[in-house]
Order: C-alpha cells, then sequence, then structure tokens
C-alpha cells in the first residue's frame, strides 16, 4: 500500500467531513445584505391612497417594510400575516407594504384590502426597491427606532419567529 497516497486521501475526506459538518450550522435561506446594520436608505413615496409616506417622517419606533406583487402567490399569502401582526403591535411598531415591479390596477384589490391595516405604498419606478437592494419578494426589511436596518429577510416570513425578532428589537429600544 501507497502510505502518501493514503494519507493524502485521509486528508482530503477528513476535509469534506469538516465542511460538510459546518453545513449543519449553515442557513440556506439566509441571504447577507450590506445594509444590515446600517442606516436605512431613505425614501418618500405614495400611498395608495394618495398620500405622501416619508420614511424620515416616521423614524422614532420600528419599522418593518415588505415589498410585494400582485403576481406573487406566496406575498399575497404573507399579506395576511403582516395585516395581524400589525394590529397586534399597533402602537410599537410601524408596518409599511411596498408594491414591486406591479401596477396599481392589477393590485388594486389587494391595495384595497390591506391598506387598512397597514400603508401600501407605491414604488413604479422600482428606485426604493433598488435602494435596498431587492433580488426578489417577499422581502422584508426591519427597521430599528434610529432608523437602523437590523434584518433582512428574504422570501415569506416565519411569523412565530418574526413576533421573536420584533419582541427583542423591542426589548432592545426600551433600555437606556
Amino acid at each position: 500500500m501507497n502510505w502518501r497516497l493514503f494519507s493524502i486521501t485521509s486528508i482530503a475526506v477528513v476535509f469534506l467531513l469538516v465542511i460538510l459538518f459546518m453545513g449543519f450550522f449553515y442557513d440556506p435561506h439566509a441571504v447577507p445584505s450590506v445594509l444590515v446594520n446600517r442606516p436605512a436608505p431613505s425614501f418618500s413615496l405614495i400611498e395608495h391612497q394618495g398620500t405622501n409616506w416619508n420614511l424620515l417622517q416616521n423614524q422614532g419606533k420600528p419599522i418593518v417594510i415588505n415589498f410585494w406583487a400582485s403576481w406573487c402567490q406566496p406575498c399575497i399569502d404573507e399579506l395576511a400575516t403582516l395585516a395581524k401582526l400589525s394590529q397586534d403591535y399597533k402602537e410599537r411598531i410601524t408596518f409599511i407594504g411596498i408594491l414591486y415591479q406591479d401596477t396599481t390596477e392589477n393590485a388594486q384589490a389587494i391595495l384595497h384590502e390591506y391598506s387598512q391595516y397597514f400603508p401600501q405604498l407605491l414604488d413604479h419606478a422600482g428606485l426604493v426597491a433598488i435602494d435596498y437592494g431587492v433580488a426578489g419578494i417577499p422581502e422584508s426589511f426591519i427597521i430599528d427606532s434610529k432608523g437602523i436596518i437590523r434584518q433582512k429577510i428574504v422570501g415569506i416570513i416565519n411569523p412565530d419567529q418574526l413576533r421573536h425578532d420584533l419582541d427583542i428589537l423591542l426589548m432592545s429600544n426600551s433600555t437606556p
């Protein structure tokens, strides 16, 4: 038996096992964002009902921004969860939806239904989505009361996990 070949093979196998083992601690859904722990890009958009909504004017409490479209079924499913959470956290956290790569006409019924729970903003040019690095929807961002992005959520949210994350954010914001 060639001991040198055996040693190289053993090292390669150990290396592959270490890589596989590390995979158990990697979240394949986690998408890193250069925006996390940085100030949220400011924007001003028109609400579905015609009024102006400005991010800077709404700082002071945490904000959850959700990018969605009417052609995205997971987005529509998620809006019901966000509506429930927006009611649960009504006085403590601001929720907003931003219509992404869609038309107001296509999303009219959805906009009407969910704008009663939280503002639905129109980003027809897609500039806010570009500023936030949105690659696909649904995507959500959690911003703290100081305007710092604390989390980017790619894909449909897990309501229990979001509730947990929001509770931690509220506790950290209440300490001096």
